[in-house]
């Protein structure tokens, strides 16, 4: 857990490792493949299988790049919980970076914060994923210069599992340090300027399930994104788009709006890895004409691992080998994907749109000839 390659953040942070998948975009999920080699520290994929909370010292990792973006006076994002989904309601006792079950306590000795041992009845409070939950946002609310971006797949789940903010007030003006004993609570609130909260997508059925629920989180934070990655499907997202005025905004909050309920940054990518499906670039294209056209900000992440024929990408491998079994395909007219299928002429791509497999650091991040790194404008102050 460090500086990542992931293109719009800076570093990832993994509070702990496992997770269930609830969508079609997880099908081909790159952390579960990475579990099945380790399972004692990534965790089991599943709702029967575990989750393995960080090691101490990756914990305090946060604390250094606060400290960093706060000496270059910028911002740096932190992606959180690429190997774990930070809203699943998991019920059962969390396991440590050794494999054994942690509970409260500290052991003799020890300055660490759990227990773990082999023993799941030691006579200690067990830790659950409320417990991991709470430590993480204590652990976001100690570092106010990293903007938190938190992907679910359960938005529904946010606003009951989001742990309030404990915000304090001293004699001499606004405390952000929310664990000051001397200073006496003024109030909890949910809300955040250092979190993102967003969403993943893969097609119109799971934006129509999911984008809805994040909506309702509007007053949480003051950038509600998506990320529609895989892409897997056409989808119309003007819908959420709206530029419709907050009329009951507090006005303490009305800094952090951009000043309409709706959407504030979208992310769209193809899928990579051995498995990878195709995205037709029309549905890439799509989302980003839409998005253009409401003012809002997109970033084209990656093609993932097929390209349209006729493009740069494509036209800088071998013609042969693209003729391989699955290596080529085509997406027909009533957009049915058929691998390893499009007849070999000048004329193909009067049968649809034909795709090749190149691999995903050949597909590059170029839509319509650019990249798109565009990201939402952020004002943070005090309130």
């Amino acid at each position: 857990m460090a500086i990542t390659t992931i293109e719009w953040a800076k570093y990832t942070f993994n509070p702990w490792r496992g997770c269930t998948k609830v969508a079609p975009g997880c099908a081909n999920c790159y952390a579960d493949a990475m579990s099945v080699r380790n399972p004692k520290t990534l965790g089991v994929w599943g709702p029967n299988g575990t989750r393995v909370m960080a090691a101490p010292a990756a914990w305090r990792e946060p604390l250094k790049w606060d400290k960093a973006a706060a000496a270059a006076g910028e911002r740096h994002r932190v992606f959180c919980a690429s190997l774990a989904d930070v809203f699943e309601d998991w019920p059962n006792i969390m396991r440590g970076h050794k494999g054994g079950y942690l509970h409260h306590g500290k052991a003799w000795g020890s300055s660490q914060r759990y227990v773990e041992s082999e023993d799941i009845q030691i006579g200690k409070s067990r830790v659950t994923m409320a417990d991991a939950r709470r430590r993480l946002f204590e652990l976001i609310d100690a570092t106010p210069n990293l903007d938190w971006l938190l992907l679910t797949k359960r938005p529904e789940n946010i606003r009951n599992l989001m742990p309030v903010y404990n915000w304090h007030a001293c004699e001499t003006g606004d405390c952000p340090h929310w664990n000051q004993s001397d200073c006496a609570p003024r109030e909890e609130r949910q809300f955040r300027d250092n979190v993102w909260l967003g969403t993943s997508i893969s097609d119109q059925a799971t934006a129509d399930k999911n984008v809805p629920e994040l909506l309702k989180c509007r007053d949480l934070t003051p950038v509600l994104f998506l990320s529609a990655e895989p892409l897997l499907g056409s989808v119309d997202l003007s819908r959420y788009f709206p530029q419709t005025p907050i009329l009951d905004c507090p006005p303490e909050l009305l800094p952090y709006y951009n000043a309409h309920l709706a959407i504030d940054w979208v992310i769209v990518g193809g899928e990579s890895g051995p498995h990878a499906r195709p995205m037709h670039p029309q549905w890439a294209c799509e989302i980003r004409d839409q998005c253009q056209d409401d003012g809002v900000p997109f970033f084209f992440k990656q093609n993932g691992e097929w390209v349209a024929r006729h493009t740069p990408e494509a036209n800088s491998v071998p013609v042969l080998p693209l003729m391989d079994k699955g290596r080529h395909g085509v997406f027909t007219k009533d957009g049915e994907w058929r691998e390893d299928e499009g007849e070999w002429s000048r004329y193909d791509n009067l049968l649809g749109q034909v795709m090749y497999r190149v691999g995903k650091k050949i597909a590059g991040r170029r839509l319509d000839g650019r990249t798109w790194d565009e990201f939402p404008e952020v004002q943070h102050a005090s309130v």
